[in-house]
């Protein structure tokens, strides 16, 4: 009886179909748990083999790791966190206990779950997919008879991401250097170790979300990727005369549609949606929008608004993912007094206590001599200063007028 009753308890059930959903990732289908069974099919039999041992753990680490080209991107500081962690935190398997019975059963469940949470932060972050070993991860977890080593290398797999998460999220997944010269950020790290022990330990989603950069900036652009993949195609705004408050144009319906989808016009139930009027409060609308893409907000519809209504979705996701990269190289904490200089908008920002105080205009670069982007500690300030021709504006810009 004794020995029926270990046998039982060795047998696992888990819900692959329920769990292979949660797995989904864009532009995949469900990833099955089991050798070859659709999502959707019944529940699989899984019986765990032995746990694996502290040397089970690092013979898989060695051997993950060791593929991994140290000097790219970071990847010299994920290698280090993934030994760094198990030998800090516990040799030990960190997301799947790899027990029989009942405890097999949770240790299993752990890692699909958390590799379910690490999948959906890693879409919610803009990142990409392919970095990530997570059809591994839920293949290995959903073999008959997970071996010790199998079970290990699921485990190491599952830490290694999470690694890279961190070091992606909270400081970059490219080094800005080698994006552009101008560039003036040196990449960045921290004890990825410590940021996994610290996802390891607590509600997951929560923790993934908390190693993210913690500007408003970056949380809006967050939001804003949500939505923009919610969002569906846009009505086309066809080309015409300079669109003027007051005017009547035909095509005023489509932009009343667009500017009620892309959220920036709140149309009213029992309002006429066909009405070819330019009045308020589409004009309203219309600044917003402008606001929203660095536009001049005078309400007026002309080329430059009407390009940015056509931007293709992918193309505007691409934009955001790009813009969320750039808020990973920047310092994580600005200063609660501090000055933000957005260059595409020709405005300097002035915050003081972590709130606007003032905004004014400011000259920029061009695009063959680009102002240089960089972050530093403001050491002094000269108010009005004298002004000398530079040597570079002298012979790149009067010269050549001068000799026409």
């Amino acid at each position: 009886m004794d020995d029926l009753r270990r046998a039982g308890s060795r047998r696992v059930r888990l819900a692959a179909s329920a769990l292979a959903a949660a797995l989904l990732l864009p532009g995949q289908e469900a990833l099955a748990l089991s050798g070859g069974s659709a999502a959707g099919s019944p529940p699989q039999e899984i019986v765990s083999g032995a746990a694996p041992t502290p040397a089970d753990i690092l013979k898989a680490a060695q051997r993950l790791t060791g593929g991994l080209r140290p000097n790219r991107d970071g990847e010299e500081a994920i290698v280090e966190a993934v030994s760094g962690f198990y030998a800090r935190y516990g040799a030990g398997p960190a997301w799947w206990t790899g027990e029989t019975g009942a405890a097999g059963e949770a240790g299993a469940a752990k890692l699909l779950e958390s590799a379910a949470a690490l999948a959906r932060a890693i879409e919610a972050h803009g990142l990409i997919a392919a970095d990530y070993p997570i059809e591994a991860i839920v293949g290995l977890a959903g073999l008959p008879a997970p071996s010790a080593a199998e079970q290990a290398e699921a485990d190491v797999l599952l830490t290694l991401s999470v690694a890279r998460f961190a070091q992606q999220a909270r400081y970059g997944r490219l080094d800005p250097r080698q994006v552009n010269e101008i560039l003036d950020y040196a990449p960045r790290t921290g004890d990825l170790a410590r940021s996994v022990a610290f996802v390891a330990r607590g509600p997951m989603p929560e923790r993934l979300a908390a190693l993210a950069p913690a500007h408003e900036g970056y949380d809006r652009l967050v939001a804003l990727l949500a939505e923009t993949r919610r969002a569906g195609p846009m009505p086309a705004v066809a080309d015409g005369p300079l669109l003027r408050p007051g005017a009547r144009d035909h095509r005023v319906p489509a932009l009343r549609r667009h500017l009620a989808l892309s959220g920036d016009l709140n149309v009213r139930p029992h309002g006429d949606v066909a009405a070819e009027t330019y009045g308020e409060p589409l004009v309203a609308a219309v600044r917003r929008f402008q606001a929203r893409h660095g536009l001049e907000a005078d309400g007026l519809v002309g080329a430059k608004t009407l390009k940015a209504m056509r931007v293709a979705r992918a193309d505007r996701i691409r934009q955001i993912e790009m813009n969320m990269e750039r808020w990973r190289w920047l310092p994580p904490f600005l200063g609660r007094d501090h000055i933000a200089v957005n260059i595409p908008d020709y405005h300097l920002t002035i915050f003081e206590g972590g709130a606007e105080v003032r905004r004014m205009p400011v000259v920029v670069g061009k695009p063959d001599r680009k102002t240089p982007i960089f972050s530093s500690t403001l050491t002094w300030l000269e108010i009005n200063p004298t002004w000398t021709l530079t040597e570079n504006i002298a012979k790149l810009d009067l010269l050549p007028k001068l000799l026409e």
